[in-house]
């Protein structure tokens, strides 16, 4: 009879062991899976606050039909796309013209080079630059 109730301890810790292996593996998947979820969507609130400045900027300055920044992994600025990791592109193409003025359409978007990806729908708006009269 000792022997019998020895046999059965086992197999009860060896099911407890195997029931808490499985719980702690399903939880890490959770954890892991939270925190890609997480870093998706400060890289999207980065990009957001990023394309909202590069319009900004287009809005008061002279535009390229093209301009580019690029950041790092942490969303410093770089000059180049040597080490870039995210990328904002700022297009800008004449969309009407009248003896007011032009009308200019802003687009931006936002990839993530790493992962060949668009972080962002794109963003627009117009830009209107009035005629002065020369006098």
């Amino acid at each position: 009879m000792a022997k019998s109730g020895g046999y059965t301890f086992i197999i009860e810790m060896l099911l407890v062991t195997l029931f808490f292996s499985l719980a702690a593996a399903v939880l890490l998947q959770v954890f892991v899976a939270a925190r890609l979820k997480s870093d998706e969507n400060v890289a999207k609130n980065r990009a957001l606050i990023a394309a909202q400045s590069a319009l900004e900027t287009a809005l008061v300055q002279d535009m390229e039909p093209q301009t580019v920044y690029w950041y790092d992994a942490a969303w410093q600025p770089l000059e180049s796309d040597q080490e870039a990791r995210y990328c904002v592109t700022v297009s800008c193409e004449l969309e009407q013209t009248s003896q007011a003025g032009n009308l200019y359409l802003l687009s931006v978007t936002t990839d993530d080079l790493e992962n060949d990806r668009q972080l962002l729908p794109v963003l627009s708006t117009r830009r209107i630059e009035r005629e002065v009269d020369a006098q």
